[in-house]
């Protein structure tokens, strides 16, 4: 099998993928929009880059098929990541991809009107615009490595929480990061050296089909998270309600404010500088439900998700009750049975027969 042959196999195979997991984050990833808008452009990306190459395989090169994929991939993941984390710098990020968006088309544009460099036109290897295209892909390169590095770094130092959410969310991240850092790495290697092109797109494949597997494993709160970020919501802080909401599930829902085994209104409303009626009515109406309720129909899904991941195996029902936010075993009984419905030990004996049996 010739090597063209085995990369349009590859190629055709991170279309399949892409295109697979796009469909399933359309359906399966509830909320909140910005994430899931980042995630299914970058499965977008990844699939018109299988499918791009096949493409130009047999029809000739197009630049914008060539070029655009990686370019969305690479916003798309580091924007995903970076308002995952909370980070200040991305509406910056944000900014910063849609100016290098535009200057790629604006210059593309120019060459095309002005100097007649048609799409199936390599800009990186004439010599009229070689040197700017090599420059500009360079920047992006330099710009998107040095992301990943600092939320490499900000992940590893401070994301340490011992919970099963941050510890899922911590190693899924940390692995989709790495392969992007990969992709780059093959992307590049492919720029500089040009006898070694063969390689750098069998490994820029396998980086594009290994992203997919991992989004498509995804940690699976992530699906039906209660964290809800618009769009606007980041460009506009105008509605005071609004910030109150996302300040609350920053708090509340990502830096899990519930499990605190005296978690009140009073802390949290102190925390987020809100009254407490005006705190109480926010959740009312968001929530439809009291604020206690709220803290413990999550501690519930918490202590749930704990059994789940077979922790139960090692550690008492009591145990478990206290790290999901629970003074004692009796104390979560109640709120079991509202939220969930029997009682703690049924469940853990249904989990763990259920994971025996898979097992045996």
């Amino acid at each position: 099998m010739s090597s063209s042959t085995l990369l349009n196999y590859a190629y055709v195979t991170v279309f399949v993928l892409g295109t697979l997991v796009f469909f399933d984050l359309l359906f399966r990833f509830k909320s909140p929009l910005l994430l899931k808008v980042m995630l299914l452009i970058s499965t977008f990306g990844a699939a018109a880059h299988g499918l791009g190459h096949v493409y130009c395989h047999y029809a000739g090169y197009n630049r914008w098929i060539m070029e655009w994929p990686l370019n969305l991939m690479g916003f798309s993941l580091s924007t995903f990541f970076y308002v995952l984390f909370r980070n200040k710098m991305s509406l910056l990020i944000i900014l910063f991809f849609m100016l290098l968006f535009l200057t790629q088309l604006t210059i593309s544009s120019y060459y095309y009107k002005v100097h007649a460099l048609g799409f199936d036109v390599d800009l990186f290897s004439h010599p009229l615009t070689s040197r700017l295209a090599r420059t500009l892909k360079i920047i992006f390169i330099f710009v998107l490595v040095s992301l990943q590095v600092n939320l490499l770094a900000r992940i590893i130092r401070k994301f340490h929480q011992d919970n099963i959410y941050f510890e899922g969310l911590r190693n899924w991240s940390l692995t989709l990061i790495g392969l992007l850092l990969f992709n780059l790495f093959a992307h590049f290697l492919k720029f500089i050296m040009p006898d070694a092109e063969i390689i750098g797109s069998l490994l820029n494949t396998a980086g594009y089909g290994f992203s997919m597997i991992a989004i498509l494993y995804r940690p699976d709160f992530l699906n039906h998270t209660p964290l809800k970020i618009s769009l606007m919501g980041i460009f506009s802080i105008k509605n005071q309600d609004a910030v109150s909401l996302d300040h609350f599930e920053r708090s509340f829902f990502n830096e899990l404010f519930y499990l605190k085994e005296k978690a009140s209104i009073h802390e949290l409303s102190n925390m987020l500088d809100i009254k407490v009626e005006d705190l109480s009515g926010l959740i009312h109406r968001k929530f439809d439900m009291s604020f206690t309720d709220l803290v413990n129909k999550h501690r519930i899904l918490y202590f749930i998700e704990l059994v789940k991941q077979g922790k139960s195996r090692h550690l008492t029902i009591e145990a478990l009750a206290i790290k999901s936010g629970f003074s004692s075993r009796q104390n979560m009984q109640r709120s079991f049975k509202k939220f969930h419905g029997g009682v703690p030990s049924d469940l853990v004996r249904l989990i763990d027969s259920d994971t025996q049996g898979t097992n045996g």
